[in-house]
């Protein structure tokens, strides 16, 4: 309830389970696939929750798309900043020789857009984690930010994107 009364523009909230994590086994799966008559765009879209990533008006082309989904990772772990903001790692580095770099963009839920927290490794622009969260606010995105530079990065670089909400924020 604190992360769905903490969005004040929508009472929306996406939840995504697989069916292993529902407890579904892989008998479960092979009978669906056959309700669905094996179509793979219906049983990754139904089932495996995976949206289609080419449409027609897209300004790139099917394969580029697939070939940057091929790069994704998932997370090694995850973080609840301030108990209900999803912090995702993703690479460990040395914090304290090579001070980090922590890009922020404040969105405020201001027309669906999302604020985010990128950290990277100043030494290998790799990156270390990430947060996107459409329905934090700038005071509590602030509040984050600073738990991380306090808490696990002290010689973090901040750099947040010019403008006047994430100015207000920072400061």
């Amino acid at each position: 309830m604190q992360i769905i009364n903490a969005n004040t523009k929508s009472d929306f909230v996406y939840i995504k389970f697989t069916y292993q994590q529902l407890g579904c086994s892989e008998e479960w799966f092979t009978e669906v696939c056959k309700l669905l008559k094996n179509s793979w765009p219906d049983i990754r879209r139904e089932i495996l929750l995976e949206w289609a990533t080419g449409v027609e008006n897209s300004p790139f082309r099917e394969e580029d798309l697939n070939a940057l989904s091929g790069l994704i990772r998932q997370p090694i772990s995850e973080v609840y900043l301030l108990g209900k903001y999803r912090f995702e790692t993703y690479l460990q580095a040395d914090t304290r020789t090579y001070p980090p770099i922590i890009g922020v963009d404040v969105a405020a839920g201001y027309k669906q857009d999302s604020s985010t927290i990128t950290v990277i490794d100043s030494l290998t622009t790799k990156v270390l984690g990430c947060m996107n969260c459409n329905y934090i606010s700038a005071f509590d995105l602030a509040r984050c930010i600073e738990f991380m530079v306090k808490n696990w990065m002290p010689n973090a670089v901040v750099n947040n994107l010019p403008n006047s909400i994430s100015n207000y924020a920072i400061i």
